[in-house]
């Protein structure tokens, strides 16, 4: 209206100040939305889905984190963009964890072990397949267990893989063809010892691959 009139424009820095402080916390409160929205949608995602959806958790949180940094410098000073950067980091953080947990070694015996290690019962802990979702792991406060939920992925991964190598010579003895040498006037009555030394090798062998 001042300038309508041809009047000297009156500059408000107060409300000029105000203005700029509402435009940054808009910004800072829209990513905040999106942050809370991703994080829950991720907490309640069924347990099974989890591996699948791994890559899209870590690249939405990466680009969240990305955009957060890219937001004015000033918004660094305010304690809301702390909060918002440590719920990103503390999320980016367990995810290596997640991904261990998601190892098809992984059984329901670990999880009773990562559950003691954590300080919960084991005996009230949610273990159905249809209802076990991420917020279930992430309520065992796993960044603070990472060294036992390592030692208990390590071990869970040494297993299957023993029980593949047992399937495999399970399969392997199951199909073995035993010889027969006739011994004086006994036809077939022992085992062709060329058989046995050829036996023993590969029982050898089998005992080395699962140490």
């Amino acid at each position: 209206r001042e300038m309508l009139f041809g009047l000297v424009v009156t500059e408000y820095d107060n409300l000029l100040r105000v203005q700029s402080e509402l435009d940054l916390l808009t910004s800072l409160y829209s990513l905040h939305t999106r942050v809370e929205q991703s994080v829950a949608s991720f907490s309640e995602r069924v347990w099974i889905m989890i591996s699948t959806s791994f890559n899209t958790m870590s690249s939405t949180l990466h680009g969240l984190q990305k955009d957060l940094y890219a937001l004015p410098r000033i918004l660094r000073e305010w304690p809301a963009f702390d909060d918002l950067s440590k719920t990103i980091s503390d999320f980016i953080t367990i995810l290596p964890i997640i991904s261990n947990l998601c190892h098809p070694g992984i059984r329901r015996r670990h999880w009773m072990q990562i559950v003691s290690a954590a300080g919960q019962q084991t005996s009230t802990f949610n273990f159905d397949i249809d209802t076990f979702k991420l917020k279930h792991v992430m309520a065992l406060n796993p960044a603070n267990i990472r060294v036992e939920i390592d030692e208990v992925c390590r071990t869970a991964m040494k297993e299957l893989e023993i029980e593949a190598k047992v399937q495999g010579l399970g399969e392997q003895w199951t199909d073995r063809v035993f010889q027969f040498a006739d011994y004086k006037d006994r036809p077939g009555g022992i085992l062709d010892p060329n058989s046995i030394l050829e036996i023993m090798k590969t029982l050898d062998e089998s005992i080395a691959d699962l140490m």
